[in-house]
């Protein structure tokens, strides 16, 4: 299977981010199928269009209290 492209990535990383947020890399690599160490330079480049928030807390699906991710403004309900 081809590596995705780098767009295909923020596609991808903000699609899942607006449905399922806070997440951790480990729950975004298994839903995502992008690699751990592709997820923060995904997140970065999304950046160039929509904000991206990390902080310390649990994630949303596996609770592990860890660095998440999630889009900035963008509240979701438990």
């Amino acid at each position: 299977m081809p590596e995705p492209s780098p767009r295909d990535k923020i596609v991808v990383l903000t699609r899942l981010l607006f449905e399922q947020s806070p997440l951790c890399t480990a729950c975004i690599s298994t839903r995502s199928n992008l690699a751990v160490t592709d997820i923060e330079p995904t997140a970065r480049r999304c950046e160039e269009m929509i904000p991206v928030k990390r902080e310390m807390a649990h994630c949303k699906v596996c609770e592990r209290w860890t660095l998440v991710y999630s889009l900035f403004g963008v509240q979701r309900k438990a």
